[in-house]
């Protein structure tokens, strides 16, 4: 069981991690037994490439699909904060077979 956190806008995975907002929700995903993705956009943190909201998309879909693919995970939650709220409801809406709940 898994969440994909979508990050705010130009929110490093490194930051928002540690953020107060986030780490609420962390640890109550934790405490429900789920493993908390997180990620950097393209063109943050050590990502390279340029960011758009279409290739945030696209990567949150990615992510998504390699979650169920190549870990086997069951369970998805797709989490998006600010702007990570488009991101995680297109990577919903691309890929509804592979989300289970979606939280914007």
């Amino acid at each position: 069981r898994a969440v994909l956190f979508c990050n705010p806008n130009a929110g490093l995975y490194e930051c928002a991690a540690s953020s107060t907002k986030a780490t609420d929700w962390v640890q109550l995903y934790t405490a429900l037994g789920f493993h908390v993705v997180f990620f950097n956009y393209r063109g943050y943190g050590r990502s390279t490439g340029i960011p758009s909201p279409t290739r945030n998309s696209a990567d949150g879909a990615a992510i998504a699909l390699h979650l169920r693919q190549e870990l086997n995970v069951q369970r998805l939650i797709v989490h998006g904060e600010s702007i990570g709220g488009m991101t995680a409801a297109n990577t919903a809406m691309r890929n509804p077979q592979n989300v289970d709940l979606l939280i914007v």
